[in-house]
């Protein structure tokens, strides 16, 4: 069994309630279809006003051993709902949930990470400069091992290259610091960094030992833009291209790797401001 990594920035909840549901019902549909087993997810929101989750009774949920950000799970949290609705289609994920800042005044937006086999250990750190949960700036990585493949994801929503005063850069350096160095990790996310954007964010990364599953893959599937509008974060005129990735740490083990982009409109309903990008890695085999 082949192993695969589906990475999407959701931005959910933003919308009406039909809008919202749509959203939710595309994305378990593509799920149940493709069965990837892991999905690192970011902008997965819950309404800072709700009532908290009674975490005893959802299913499929593990609770971060080590967490910075004291916000709990709440009633209505995105990843919440997607995991039951999930179960209700007969895939039941282990996920796991990071609360990292509040989101256009409303909302506690975090950082997600499903997986078809049990989690053994999740955690989550600052990268950002400040650690203020009500500023908009402040950003977290999520650190997330996979119980039977000893895989480890860390799943990221960083700041844009350019960004004044916290860019990326500063904020990979801060993570590289606290990053295990094990061969057998995923970086993935959206980090705001266009590829073609030389000497910035994307070339940070490739120089420090990560290769790029997209530059590696027996085939390329879809376009090569992950956003194809000014999204938020990007509305200076600047078009951000792709800025959605899926990194590995093990060149030797990605030699044949089948690259595709969903949620697109061409395959997938688009459901964000975001496509997915999602890769499957050849002869690498996972536990389920």
């Amino acid at each position: 069994m082949n192993l695969k990594l589906l990475t999407l920035n959701t931005h959910s909840l933003h919308g009406d309630e039909s809008e919202i549901k749509r959203k939710m019902k595309d994305i378990c549909e593509f799920l149940a279809d493709e069965r990837p087993n892991i999905v690192a997810m970011q902008e997965i929101n819950q309404c800072a006003s709700a009532s908290y989750a009674d975490t005893d009774h959802t299913e499929g949920y593990y609770r971060a051993a080590t967490c910075e950000c004291p916000v709990p799970l709440k009633k209505g949290n995105f990843a919440v709902e997607l995991a039951w609705n999930m179960c209700r289609r007969g895939v039941a994920y282990h996920f796991t949930y990071l609360p990292v800042k509040r989101g256009y005044g409303i909302f506690d937006e975090g950082l997600a990470v499903f997986s078809l086999s049990p989690i053994r250990s999740s955690c989550g750190f600052y990268i950002s400069r400040g650690d203020d949960f009500s500023d908009h700036n402040t950003r977290m990585a999520q650190l997330v091992e996979i119980k039977e493949s000893d895989l480890i994801v860390c799943n990221l929503h960083t700041s844009r290259y350019d960004h004044d005063p916290d860019p990326f850069y500063d904020q990979w350096k801060r993570l590289r610091k606290r990053l295990p160095q094990k061969n057998n990790m995923f970086i993935m996310g959206d980090l705001n960094c266009p590829a073609e954007v030389r000497g910035e964010g994307y070339d940070r990364v490739c120089e420090s030992g990560f290769f790029d599953s997209y530059r590696i893959a027996d085939q390329r599937l879809g376009g090569v833009e992950t956003t194809e509008e000014l999204i938020d974060g990007w509305k200076d005129g600047v078009r951000c291209g792709r800025i959605d990735y899926v990194f590995t740490s093990f060149y030797p083990m990605a030699q044949s790797i089948v690259y595709s982009r969903v949620f697109d409109g061409e395959r997938g309903e688009k459901v964000s401001d975001h496509f997915g990008v999602m890769v499957e890695y050849k002869g690498l085999e996972v536990e389920r």
